[in-house]
């Protein structure tokens, strides 16, 4: 049998096709178009330095205390300092020592043909023989940078009064520069505090906290039994220079 549409029919076919043929352009437009679109891409690296920063804080004013000058006691006195350093570098910091020349005291009776003590003594106002009243540095018998004993064994009468300093075991870092120091107690290691160039007595090989590291210095001065120190205040400059690594 044969199947004849009748005009209205045909119409009504003729006019859902095409709105079926439109539906499908539209949805190929704003559906299918975007998801088979060309993209480009690049990217961008953002950098940024962090620069290292240093500082260092050191007790200001240290005051040992008073030591008889008749040398009867046969005894040193000691007194601690302490010095922070604060760095962010990732290779740490070096922590040196030494005197600022022409420190302890003014230059009195000092000339270029009769110049005074010059390494690291302790200087006084007073002045004996055309010179200032000094307490030497500890001489180490040209063991450079080697601590040693300072005491009675070491600093007999004939040396005269002498002073020295050490890091102490309790410091954050200690050790690692020039220096080995090691252990505190009744035979540590005390060293000459000398002009010239600096000396590493510490160094640390990573950045610290925020607050810091604590390095412990421990300042001392001998009078052997039978030395007549004069007496008067005795003053030396000490200079800390913390360095990035």
């Amino acid at each position: 049998m044969e199947l004849v549409l009748t005009s209205s029919r045909r119409t009504r076919v003729l006019t859902v096709g095409l709105a079926a043929i439109i539906s499908l352009y539209f949805l190929m437009v704003f559906v299918a178009e975007p998801l088979r679109s060309f993209a480009a891409t690049d990217t961008t690296t953002v950098t940024l330095q962090v620069t290292s920063s240093i500082a260092l804080s050191c007790t200001q004013d240290v005051t040992l205390p008073p030591a008889p000058g008749s040398g009867t006691s046969g005894s040193g006195t000691t007194v601690l300092g302490y010095c922070t350093p604060i760095t962010s570098n990732a290779f740490g910091y070096t922590l040196g020592w030494r005197v600022v020349t022409g420190s302890g005291a003014p230059a009195l009776g000092c000339s270029s043909t009769s110049p005074c003590f010059g390494t690291g003594h302790m200087l006084n106002n007073n002045v004996t023989g055309g010179y200032p009243d000094a307490i030497l540095a500890f001489d180490r018998n040209n063991h450079i940078n080697v601590p040693g004993d300072f005491d009675g064994d070491t600093i007999k009468t004939g040396s005269g009064s002498r002073w020295a300093a050490r890091l102490m075991g309790t410091s954050t870092t200690t050790g690692g520069g020039d220096i080995t120091w090691g252990a505190d107690g009744a035979h540590e290691g005390f060293l000459n505090v000398a002009t010239g160039s600096i000396v590493n007595i510490a160094k640390r090989n990573t950045e610290t906290s925020p607050t810091g590291d604590t390095e412990v210095i421990k300042y001392k001065v001998y009078i052997p039994t039978g030395v007549f120190q004069p007496s008067g205040t005795y003053k030396v400059t000490v200079q800390f220079t913390a360095t990035d690594n």
